[in-house]
This record gives C-alpha cells, sequence and structure tokens, in this order.
C-alpha cells in the first residue's frame, strides 16, 4: 500500500511510525503526515480518523506516536499536543483525556509518548513531561504517578 495524492481512499502518507493490529482483525496505520488510517483486509478501502475541529468527538490531533488495544477493545492513542484518546468502537467516538488545571491528578502533559496495557489489565500512560503511570479512564486519574528526574 502506497499513498495516492489523487485517491481519498488510499493511506495517507508512506512514512509508517506505528502499527496496530486489533482484536477483530483491523489494522490501525499511524503515519508522520497526520491522520489515523484503518484498513480491513476483508475491505476496501482504507478509514481515515482524523482531528475535526467542529467535531469534540474527533480525533484530538492528527500527530500519534503511540497507538494500543486494552483488553475491553478499546483502541487507545497518544497524540502530540492532543493528549490522550481512546477510541470505542461501538459508538465510533473518541473520549479525550487532556491536561486540565483542575484535574492535577490527571494527564499532565498533552504530549502522549506511550500507551500500554500490562497483564493485569492496567493502562500504563508516559508523557513528555516526564511523567509515567497508571491511569485510571473511569475517572481520568492516576492510580499510580511516577517522574522520571532526568527529563
Amino acid at each position: 500500500y502506497i499513498h495516492d495524492p489523487q485517491d481519498p481512499n488510499s493511506l495517507s502518507g508512506d512514512i509508517i511510525m506505528g502499527v496496530c493490529e486489533d482484536d477483530s482483525g483491523i489494522l490501525w496505520v499511524v503515519d508522520n503526515t497526520g491522520p489515523v488510517n484503518t484498513l480491513d483486509p476483508n475491505m476496501k478501502p482504507f478509514t481515515l480518523f482524523q482531528h475535526n475541529m467542529d467535531d469534540e468527538n474527533s480525533l484530538s490531533s492528527n500527530v500519534v506516536p503511540t497507538i494500543a488495544q486494552d483488553s475491553d477493545g478499546d483502541i487507545w492513542l497518544g497524540t502530540q499536543l492532543g493528549g490522550l484518546n481512546r477510541y470505542d468502537r461501538n459508538s465510533g467516538r473518541f473520549t479525550v483525556y487532556k491536561s486540565e488545571m483542575d484535574n492535577p491528578g490527571g494527564i499532565s502533559d498533552n504530549y502522549v509518548f506511550s500507551v500500554m496495557e500490562d497483564s493485569s489489565g492496567q493502562l500504563w500512560i508516559s508523557m513528555n513531561d516526564g511523567i509515567h503511570g497508571i491511569f485510571n479512564p473511569d475517572t481520568g486519574t492516576f492510580v499510580k504517578k511516577y517522574r522520571n528526574p532526568y527529563a
């Protein structure tokens, strides 16, 4: 697959930064140009998820350095300057977790470097400000938070 500027249903870019295959076999492809591409091998074409300023339930940023699926089937996308996004396939909506002054226990930096789920089902997040820890999506806060002293 390659990007074709004449085909809006092609891959959005040619420099692939990450790929995540979810439990239904859909490939979530992140490239360096922006939108998140999904490809269902049984169907064509690619589907794009991208930021839409007029839709608060869209992806919060088009730059996505990390992507993972959790054991509940939700897709987690860490963005550059858009915080953490959770995609619920049932509703087709994104929930966005961003740094907020009134939530000091929540996301502390809107550049999310990494997201992963451990073997006990806990979601680990790392951010640009050197903070990493176990995030509880139900409360929007960290259960445990650590600071990298060298960040």
